[in-house]
């Protein structure tokens, strides 16, 4: 396949829209028969996306917003506020835990960084004495360990103390999801979108085909 050929496919693909397609009036040359049939289903695919595009957007657009309308809603029941107002609690008790993991952090770095620094600058004054240069690459290794052992547990003190917190970001999320009204908008929405997003997977697929196929020669 020549390089004008090839500009002129990928031309051809690149000129696609997703809210206004229009299947392509020619099949690139070149092709084997796979691609053909790969190119002439994509072509069909866009034709199908965009008829239930037309068809369903309004729907789509006013599922989208009783969904937001549904999630402002369910912010002022018992039990998103109950779960928002754990996290609050939980969040000002924490906050001095917090602080001190973050600060043993910085000091981490402030401390076996620096260590770290002064051993690498010994290496500098030591160059060119081979007993001097070993016993300070061995204390630059011993250091080094420790820089990253002391590092590693102020981390994972912090990832535990926040872990309280992600629960109840989790819990205030879940109670939000279960809300009837969410649940309704959602399976609404779902229903209305089914079958763009059928069409839009069908579209990935024979466009991942064709390109296997094309690279192939198939």
């Amino acid at each position: 396949m020549s390089n004008k050929t090839v500009r002129a496919l990928i031309d051809a693909l690149e000129s696609r829209t997703l809210l206004s397609v229009t299947p392509a009036p020619w099949t690139p040359p070149g092709l084997g028969p796979k691609a053909t049939a790969d190119w002439l289903a994509i072509a069909a695919d866009q034709k199908q996306l965009s008829t239930d595009l037309q068809s369903s957007w309004t729907k789509i657009r006013t599922d989208q917003q009783a969904l937001s309308s549904a999630y402002q809603a369910a912010l002022a029941t018992t039990p998103v506020k109950t779960a928002q107002q754990q996290l609050t609690t939980d969040t000002a008790n924490l906050q001095p835990t917090l602080t001190a993991d973050r600060q043993a952090i910085a000091k981490v770095f402030s401390t076996d960084g620096k260590q770290l620094f002064l051993d690498r600058i010994a290496m500098w004054k030591d160059f060119g004495n081979a007993t001097a240069e070993a016993a300070d690459k061995a204390q630059f290794a011993t250091d080094e360990k420790a820089f990253t052992t002391d590092l590693s547990t102020a981390q994972q003190q912090l990832q535990k103390d926040q872990m309280t917190l992600t629960t109840d970001r989790q819990a205030v999320q879940a109670a939000i999801n279960a809300d009837p009204g969410v649940v309704a908008a959602k399976a609404a929405l779902a229903t209305d979108a089914g079958a763009v997003q059928a069409d839009e997977k069908q579209l990935a697929a024979d466009w991942k085909q064709f390109w296997t196929d094309w690279r192939n020669k198939a």
